[in-house]
């Protein structure tokens, strides 16, 4: 199956790159793809010459999971090679956490209307263009169709 790519033409050329990419370095656990960019696991000082090597292969990248110890440092040896950093934060918890989120999306819901659906290989290209569509218009850009599709690895995207 070919692989689909979203979005602008910045975009789509960032997820090809990427797609393209992905199974030269994805026997190295310090890379991740998950279908928009090849991005770096818990870098470290020593790593900020391949971050900013992914962004000049691919236009951006992300590096996830950034000890906090480490943060100001690698923050700021990127930035002194002029790229600009977004930052988010994630919030992990073990068997509590998942305890105390599933109590409270008990006490909701789903809309009626609400649909749950797994894509896959055999989901029928129609539907595909639909769901891309809807996650374009909510500012959501998908990942590539064979990262989506569970092709390039099993994967959950909410």
């Amino acid at each position: 199956m070919e692989n689909e790519f979203w979005g602008a033409p910045p975009q789509r050329q960032m997820q090809r790159t990427a797609a393209s990419l992905w199974p030269l370095v994805q026997d190295d656990a310090r890379f991740a793809y998950e279908g928009r960019f090849v991005g770096f696991d818990a870098p470290e000082l020593g790593d900020v010459d391949t971050i900013a090597a992914l962004v000049g292969v691919q236009g951006g990248t992300a590096s996830f999971f950034v000890d906090a110890r480490n943060e100001a440092a690698l923050t700021g040896a990127l930035t002194g090679l002029g790229l600009k950093l977004d930052r988010w934060d994630h919030l992990m918890g073990e068997a509590d956490a998942i305890i105390a989120a599933r109590a409270v999306l008990a006490r909701y819901a789903l809309p009626d209307d609400f649909l749950l659906e797994e894509l896959t290989v055999d989901t029928p290209t129609e539907r595909f263009a639909e769901m891309v569509e809807m996650a374009l218009a909510a500012g959501v850009m998908p990942p590539a169709g064979r990262a989506l599709r569970g092709i390039t690895r099993r994967a959950v995207c909410a």
